[in-house]
């Protein structure tokens, strides 16, 4: 038995041994590995306001097709959110709202049956705060839409800020303003040491009184300008009137029509018997003038 599979190990039978060795090998350090999913792709908004709900969507794929389970986090004290295992490539949506306004991550990773775990996602979100180029962002803490703070990066610390429409920052609480920062073209200028800010104080507080007049008389104009044009369109009775049926009408205009010639013809002959009435009586008068002439002659 020994000398027979000595034989096979010679020649071309030892090298098919050898390479069917080296596939069982193979396989077997195949089956013992796995590959994570891929690291999903997470939809949803950059910015928000406090106690209003927004979704977020994420979206991974296993390379073997093994059931994956997302887990979210949203960078507050809410506890993370785990989905059950779905299909590969199955998305995945949650909800979440936050109380406080702040910058806050949302990250969202998935794991496989195989517990292999992908890389985790990161979404960057704003709630009632906007960021100040390289320097920090401001936060509208009571939600009135004006700012009221400032956090530096490079103090790590909430900094004075001068709340108008162009905002005065001190990014290292010294009391002397260093950037003036535009929230409408979200403009950074760096203050020169000592420059003066009163104008701008000034100039915004001005502005700022302005906007609300302005929106307030245009707001007026359109509501006049609506009621106008409803009360100049609306009919009097309320409804249109209908064409009529009845032509009556014509009738009683055509009778007064045809009796007009008839009373035309009725004056003239009263209007003759008077002209006859008239001239009778002035022969009259000349026939008793004539015979008082002659008896005067008499």
């Amino acid at each position: 038995m020994f000398v027979r599979v000595g034989q096979l190990l010679k020649g071309k039978n030892l090298i098919l041994a050898l390479i069917a060795i080296s596939l069982v090998f193979n396989f077997n350090v195949v089956a013992d590995s796995n590959t994570p999913p891929t690291k999903p792709v997470l939809i949803g908004v950059n910015s928000g306001k406090v106690n209003t709900t927004y979704s977020f969507t994420a979206l991974s794929i296993d390379p073997e097709e093994d059931q994956i389970k997302y887990a979210f986090s949203f960078g507050d004290n809410a506890d993370l959110v785990f989905s059950d295992f779905l299909t590969s490539g199955t998305s995945y949506t949650v909800s979440h709202s936050w109380e406080s306004p702040g910058i806050y991550t949302v990250k969202v990773n998935a794991k496989d049956e195989q517990n292999s775990f992908s890389d985790t996602t990161e979404l960057t979100v704003l709630i009632n705060a906007k960021f100040v180029g390289f320097l920090g962002y401001i936060v509208d803490s009571d939600s009135d839409g004006v700012y009221d703070s400032f956090f530096s990066n490079s103090t790590g610390e909430i900094a004075s800020i001068e709340r108008f429409d162009i905002y005065l920052i001190d990014i290292d609480n010294d009391g002397v303003y260093d950037y003036r920062y535009n929230t409408n073209n979200e403009e950074i200028q760096n203050l020169k040491a000592g420059e003066n800010t009163q104008d701008d104080v000034v100039s915004s507080s001005e502005y700022s009184y302005w906007i609300p007049l302005i929106f307030f008389v245009c707001i007026v104009f359109i509501v006049s300008l609506f009621f106008i044009l409803i009360f100049k369109t609306k009919k009097p009775d309320g409804k249109e009137k209908k064409p009529t049926t009845n032509f009556s009408y014509l009738k009683n205009k055509k009778e007064v029509v045809e009796e007009k010639p008839v009373f035309v013809d009725n004056l003239k002959k009263e209007f003759d018997n008077v002209i006859f009435e008239k001239e009778l009586k002035v022969e009259k008068s000349k026939n008793l003038v004539d015979i008082k002439k002659y008896i005067d002659k008499l």
